[in-house]
């Protein structure tokens, strides 16, 4: 059987889940994963910064106070329980980050991402098969803004969140 690469787009929790899985099956995947910031960890981690940092939107959707508003006996993964140092109802944020953080090193999957790396364009490719196109992905550094990789692959999962850059509506009377 051909091995079938595969490109995540963003190392938060979705995308460290499916990384995850897809790594647990080398014999199959292939897999890549991008991520923008030098850290893992997505929404999880907390930065005060509101506006455009070094030419990307930056952008906490957290607070410094932040608990979860899920009990946590409903947080966790069933392969990856809680620690029990965790004994409070509502966590917060930052015991959160450090079990994703916990997640990844236990899986090994930092070796799968590429750090400090934006996707800037991902483009369907007509391949053999009609059926299963190919994906090129091209990316940038991020610390020297310089084109850094283009690949093709046979699948893209795009986890990359949707809370890095805050919206505002424009409203009259409101602001």
């Amino acid at each position: 059987m051909q091995m079938i690469e595969v490109a995540v787009i963003g190392a938060g929790v979705s995308g460290l889940i499916a990384t995850r899985f897809l790594a647990a099956k080398p014999q199959l995947f292939s897999v890549d994963v991008y991520e923008r910031a030098d850290f893992i960890g997505g929404l999880w981690v907390y930065t005060d910064k509101m506006a455009i940092d070094d030419n990307y939107p930056a952008h906490g959707c957290l607070y410094k106070s932040l608990m979860t508003n899920t009990h946590r006996s409903c947080l966790g993964w069933p392969d990856f329980s809680l620690p029990d140092s965790i004994t409070e109802s509502f966590v917060h944020h930052t015991k959160v980050l450090k079990y994703i953080e916990a997640y990844a090193d236990h899986y090994k999957l930092k070796k799968y991402i590429h750090f400090s790396t934006l996707v800037t364009n991902v483009s369907r490719i007509d391949s053999e098969n009609p059926h299963r196109p190919r994906w090129l992905v091209e990316t940038l550094d991020v610390s020297t803004a310089r084109p850094s990789k283009s690949k093709v692959y046979d699948a893209v999962i795009v986890a990359n969140g949707h809370y890095n850059m805050p919206y505002q509506p424009d409203i009259a009377g409101i602001l």
